[in-house]
């Protein structure tokens, strides 16, 4: 049997963690996604774009253009454009092209959630379960988040479903919780899917099925979700579900490691390390081990001290580069990712994505 699987929080299989706003190591359980707005998505590729293209454009023209676009969605907000209102609040409240302010994020998410934008409601619902800008009141939250999921905002009813199953704000009901996660699966937000999944595989407010689990968790896998890869991969290793296969189980976790999931990657480099459905190799191991270390797993960092990889100081400070290039290798984990995270639970997403509670892009 693979070394290691049951290291960690006591079971492979843990609940999912919620994601905070801020991309920090070990984020709150009642914090939250949030979905960007398109203007926060277009300065993200123009900081990208600038990257690539060196010298091509100078850093005051690139403030510039920020300014402008900022003054453009101001006045489209005063004009009464909610939309506009909502993706200045997400600047603010993400510091993209302007100065960190949460208090104004709150006043901007105010008026579009007031103004009938239900993505909105879902925006503020995550400043009042995170504390940000407002007093922590995660009541308060959780009524936003069912009046955007009412007005049929996918990540509102997921957000909504989160509280329900972690009794936050409101008394613990699982039953409606997988009810709000299929709900917004369905509506596209492919990070529910795998909390369904987990719910189906646990037993919890739904009768226990691991074939359903397999069926959500390939849901999410297949709609851009790691986290669902890994646990589906996860389903293979153990047997769960489906015939136990090493060779299929590494399949998925390939997948959910390249899309930097770090409980994938750690879990695809003990059957590299065992030789397990793929080949023996140790360098490649090692490769996606330090990847999953650098994601802040802490079980991967466990790993290589004992094999003599890293230093005992590695479980507080991730090495920061592995010697060999390869397949495994790449990027840190987007905004949002990075908790310790073992088989069964749910690295976060990056802002805008799918671990915690959302906002609405």
């Amino acid at each position: 049997m693979v070394a290691g699987w049951a290291r960690g929080r006591g079971s492979l299989f843990a609940p999912l963690a919620l994601v905070a706003l801020a991309a920090l190591p070990g984020a709150c359980r009642d914090r939250g996604e949030q979905e960007r707005p398109r203007a926060a998505r277009a300065l993200a590729a123009r900081d990208a774009g600038a990257a690539r293209d060196a010298g091509a454009e100078t850093p005051a023209d690139r403030e510039r253009k920020a300014a402008e676009l900022i003054a453009l969605l101001d006045r489209q907000c005063k004009e009464g454009n909610l939309e506009s209102c909502r993706a200045l609040g997400v600047l603010y409240s993400e510091a993209t092209g302007v100065p960190q302010d949460a208090a104004k994020a709150r006043e901007l998410y105010t008026k579009a959630c007031e103004g009938g934008l239900h993505k909105a409601c879902n925006n503020l619902g995550l400043l009042y379960a995170s504390g940000i800008g407002v007093e922590s009141d995660p009541r308060r939250a959780a009524e936003l988040y069912g009046r955007a999921c009412d007005g049929g905002d996918a990540l509102g009813c997921r957000n909504l479903a989160l509280m329900l199953e972690g009794g936050r704000g409101v008394p613990v009901d699982l039953p409606r919780a997988a009810r709000l996660f299929e709900k917004s699966c369905e509506a596209g937000a492919s990070f529910a899917c795998n909390n369904l999944g987990l719910l189906h595989r646990d037993g919890k407010g739904v009768p226990r099925s691991a074939e359903k689990a397999r069926a959500w968790f390939h849901r999410a896998c297949e709609a851009g979700d790691p986290t669902g890869c890994r646990n589906l991969g996860a389903l293979y290793v153990e047997g769960r579900g489906v015939p136990r296969g090493y060779a299929a189980a590494a399949v998925w976790l390939e997948r959910a490691c390249a899309g930097n999931d770090p409980g994938g990657c750690r879990l695809l480099g003990q059957l590299l390390l065992d030789g397990l459905g793929v080949a023996k190799d140790e360098p490649r191991a090692r490769e996606v081990l330090t990847r999953a270390c650098k994601g802040r797993d802490r079980p991967a960092c466990e790993l290589m001290v004992e094999r003599g990889w890293a230093a005992k100081g590695s479980l507080d400070n991730p090495p920061e580069a592995v010697g060999q290039g390869g397949a495994g290798q790449g990027a840190a984990p987007p905004a949002g990712e990075g908790a310790a995270a073992s088989v069964g639970e749910g690295a976060a997403p990056p802002a805008g994505g799918s671990g915690g509670e959302g906002g609405g892009r």
